[in-house]
């Protein structure tokens, strides 16, 4: 065999141990990549085949970082496309997601996040002002992520709902539907259960103020009780093209 055979082969050998051996910190810059710079991972541990690490949302000064334990394992099939395909398990109901990392852009599976309801002032700020209690159950059928643009099936499920300026607690749950085509996101709600029965849609285009109008039904003896959160949606919301009517 000429000698650049053997260089050749002694090339891909090396290459492919590093690549058996490569340590799972090495997903971090991929998703960090493909995600432009809004997701990282933290605790790292295991390798790229099998490990468990922390997935964040970047936050800035003012804000804490969510952040989310997950386990993951390799798909070899994930090949055939051209990905790095990884079964991620993110919550403790034992639920699979599909996780591709290309080069540019992220694709999710059947992902499955729980979290305090507090996170959802993360995506609409406004809302942080009415300090949301309670527990948030995302489920996201379908998403690419590329770059700042992103589309996605998912649906939100909103438990033990509650703010301290309702008279009551919990106000209820209540479910959203949410699908995004890149710049666009269509959304609608509806209540599952509780004394505070809302029903709504709308829209929110990058870069423009969401819009979103609602119809909210409560007995008569207990809307006094909700007049403090009107007034609270009314000041947080003033920024935003929301809506609120009684019924």
């Amino acid at each position: 065999m000429k000698r650049w055979h053997w260089l050749a082969s002694a090339g891909a050998l090396y290459a492919l141990a590093l690549l058996v051996l490569a340590p799972a910190s090495v997903l971090d810059p991929l998703v960090r990549r493909a995600s432009a710079q809004q997701l990282r991972l933290v605790d790292i541990e295991g390798s790229l085949w099998s490990g468990r690490a922390v997935v964040t949302l970047a936050g800035d000064a003012t804000q804490r970082p969510l952040s989310w334990p997950l386990r993951w394992r390799w798909l070899p099939a994930g090949l055939l496309q051209g990905a790095f395909a990884l079964h991620v398990e993110t919550t403790a109901r034992g639920t699979l997601a599909m996780v591709m990392l290309h080069y540019d852009r992220v694709q999710v599976r059947n992902l499955e996040i729980d979290a305090p309801a507090a996170a959802l002032g993360r995506w609409l700020p406004a809302l942080s002002a009415l300090e949301l209690g309670g527990t948030v159950h995302l489920s996201i059928a379908t998403l690419v992520w590329q770059g700042d643009e992103m589309s996605a099936q998912a649906a939100l499920r909103w438990s033990d709902a509650s703010t301290p300026y309702a008279g009551i607690a919990p106000l209820g749950e209540y479910y959203f539907a949410c699908d995004i085509n890149r710049m666009l996101a269509n959304v609608s709600l509806q209540t599952l259960s509780g004394p505070l029965r809302v029903e709504g849609q709308g829209a929110w285009r990058a870069g423009a103020a969401p819009e979103f109008e609602a119809v909210a039904h409560v007995a008569p003896a207990q809307r006094a009780l909700f007049e403090p959160l009107l007034q609270k949606l009314a000041t947080a919301l003033a920024s935003t093209n929301f809506s609120l009517r009684w019924q």
